[in-house]
């Protein structure tokens, strides 16, 4: 049920039913698999390009997923590639909240904060 609930948050772009189903999964031990974890990704991160104001729950659940997206195996440069989409789309938004006080470790991409190394090459 969690692949057909993963292709269903994908096609339908809904932000709740991404996080209902992340922290479901959470609540009961269930850890994501790459393809949930894209869908989750693809979903949020197509909303926040669409919208003006992107919520701070928001943008500390995308990087929450992506922090459980570098403990999943990935092929070759793709874990990658979705950080520097992650960090396209949300480094303004993150920076924002920086400077607002909310804490270092909520706004970590896994091993280091992305908004100081946007700009750095990979």
């Amino acid at each position: 049920t969690h692949l057909l609930k993963s292709s269903s948050i994908q096609q339908s772009g809904q932000r709740e039913m991404a996080r209902n189903l992340y922290t479901s999964m959470k609540q009961r031990g269930i850890q994501p698999d790459a393809g949930l974890i894209d869908s989750i990704l693809k979903c949020m991160l197509g909303w926040a390009r669409n919208s003006l104001i992107l919520p701070s729950a928001d943008v500390l659940f995308v990087t929450s997923v992506f922090r459980a997206a570098t403990r999943v195996s990935w092929s070759e440069g793709q874990l990658e590639r979705r950080k520097r989409a992650v960090r396209a789309v949300l480094s303004d938004r993150i920076k924002e909240l920086r400077r607002d006080g909310v804490e270092e470790s909520l706004l970590s991409l896994g091993t280091s904060s992305f908004a100081d190394n946007s700009n750095e090459n990979e």
